[in-house]
């Protein structure tokens, strides 16, 4: 019995990776769908889902899209849309999901974030704080991490930054299942425009997914959408 459940994956695995379900692909979704349908994306062996978006900002959940990601053992998603102000306009944009393990396994070590910049004329500010929670949102609070541009001076951070407009937060103890949100302050100057079309997340885990290689090869890349009915 076991042996032939084990081929079932296995089988199931080649027929995903045939079909064009590789590392390369990536599948992509409107926010507001997700937001209103419930809904899970899996990529690799993460699990994104309770979506929310603050559209008192005036920037739509509808014209948010989130492209599942895949960069060796990092499994995350890409949030791209129309983040920008210009001419003294501001912009105070709330973001949040949760991400978990399909299987509990491998524990969430930490969660990258980093974003791509756009500034013209006179510039302006830039803050995407980040916050992750452990048992809900807003409840035992884990770790915070800030990126930032303002008027030229790149990544005033905390903790210092890796890469420019990016940071690697770390997540003691490693948990199975974590709650974030982020706080998107965009402020241009007089003259000026600043954007952050496009945000990373990355989630990086132990140990590494090559040692649950049943379960990783079957979906890495797949970026399933699945109903949350009966998942947590």
């Amino acid at each position: 019995m076991r042996s032939k459940l084990i081929c079932k994956i296995l089988l199931v695995a080649v027929a995903l990776l045939m079909g064009g379900g590789g590392a390369a692909n990536a599948d992509i979704f409107t926010l507001s769908d997700l937001i209103n349908g419930n809904d899970a994306v899996i990529v690799g062996d993460k699990i994104f889902t309770d979506w929310g978006w603050d559209t008192a900002s005036g920037i739509s959940a509808q014209s948010i899209t989130i492209t599942t990601l895949t960069q060796g053992n990092l499994y995350g998603i890409q949030i791209q849309g129309p983040i920008s102000a210009g001419d003294e306009a501001i912009f105070d944009i709330g973001f949040s999901y949760s991400v978990a393990t399909t299987s509990g396994l491998p524990l969430i070590a930490g969660i990258g974030q980093s974003f791509v910049l756009s500034a013209a004329g006179n510039g302006g500010e830039i803050i995407i704080g980040e916050t992750v929670w452990q048992t809900d949102f807003y409840q035992d609070l884990v770790a915070q991490s800030t990126v930032s541009y303002s008027y030229g001076v790149l990544d005033a951070n905390d903790p210092p930054g890796e890469l420019i407009q990016a940071d690697d937060l770390i997540i003691d103890p490693k948990l199975s299942k974590v709650y974030v949100t982020k706080d998107i302050y965009l402020e241009a100057a007089d003259g000026g425009r600043v954007g952050a079309t496009l945000i990373y997340q990355r989630v990086s885990q132990v140990p590494e997914p090559g040692s649950l290689l049943l379960l990783g090869f079957g979906l890495v890349g797949t970026g399933i959408l699945i109903r949350r009915r009966g998942i947590k």
